[in-house]
């Protein structure tokens, strides 16, 4: 089965399967190099042995369409999540000024020789 791709299986891992020129499947890898920490990519059984050319060394495409939209939504919902906050805090702050001003005029306007518009 050649670079063939459906999506992923239930684990995250593509669930198809790519081979590299020499014949050896190539299963997906995270590496654990300063350069790339964490970086996903297709290794041959043999590239300690001989340098290989991967087939579908950039056949990440239908993982990155995931990717993409798990990372569309969660923008999404911090969006609306932060938008509701703003407005809640708005209203709070709207009515505290109310209340100040209904309480603290009258004692301005009684105690201090000040005109409080």
């Amino acid at each position: 089965m050649e670079g063939s791709s459906s999506g992923k299986n239930g684990s995250g891992t593509p669930d198809f399967e790519i081979f590299c020129y020499c014949g050896e499947p190539t299963p997906l890898r995270k590496s654990g190099t300063q350069k790339n920490p964490g970086r996903r990519f297709f290794g041959c059984a043999n590239y300690e042995y001989e340098p290989c050319i991967l087939q579908g060394k950039a056949d990440l495409g239908p993982m990155m369409v995931q990717t993409k939209k798990k990372i569309v939504r969660t923008v999404e919902q911090c969006e609306s999540s932060a938008s509701m906050t703003m407005s809640e805090e708005m209203q709070r702050t709207t009515i505290t000024m109310q209340m100040q001003m209904k309480f603290c005029v009258p004692y301005m306007r009684s105690h201090y020789s000040c005109t409080v518009e």
